[in-house]
């Protein structure tokens, strides 16, 4: 069966569960919370860790001029299991559990789930643009890349009105 044979055009818009956006946030100072830390796919093949965050709240904003990400946005990290990527999740994880951390990396994880799961956090942020190699076109291509320079655990603060966690499923969790 092919998805489509799956489709059905006279299915009912208001039968459909909306999700959330996934949205690089622009530079500056903003509030977040983890809404999945775990192994996850990382490209088409790759399987790694990803830690999918949830705009809540902006708090300064560096550039004017570039786009806001909505409150209620998600966007995520992923590593990969090579050398760079071991250290950028090493240096994440630092962030959020202080320098003294050791031992393996999955308690780590879970940790985020358990200790930080919903929970807002201010992190700043810094999007890089990089371009690299061309597409089909000849067109040369651009990726954003989000730094998160910081990130501490803040007092639990008032939500936005209307504001809802959103649900990340891994991956890995499904057959697509």
């Amino acid at each position: 069966m092919s998805d489509n044979d799956l489709f059905d055009l006279d299915t009912d818009l208001d039968e459909i569960n909306d999700i959330a956006q996934f949205v690089n946030p622009h530079n500056g100072t903003h509030v977040f919370g983890i809404i999945f830390a775990g192994m996850d796919k990382v490209g088409s093949e790759k399987t790694g860790v990803k830690i999918v965050y949830q705009m809540v709240a902006h708090l300064e904003i560096s550039n004017d001029d570039e786009p806001v990400a909505p409150i209620g946005s998600i966007f995520a990290e992923s590593f990969t299991g090579n050398e760079k990527g071991l250290e950028i999740l090493k240096l994440r994880l630092k962030q959020f559990f202080g320098d003294d951390i050791s031992g393996k990396i999955g308690p780590y994880i879970q940790g985020l789930n358990e200790k930080f799961r919903q929970e807002a956090m201010v992190q700043m942020t810094t999007v890089t643009k990089t371009t690299k190699g061309k597409d089909k076109e000849g067109n040369s291509r651009e990726y954003e890349n989000v730094r998160i320079l910081s990130a501490e655990a803040v007092e639990p603060i008032t939500l936005p009105d209307g504001f809802e966690w959103a649900e990340y499923k891994s991956r890995l969790d499904s057959d697509d």
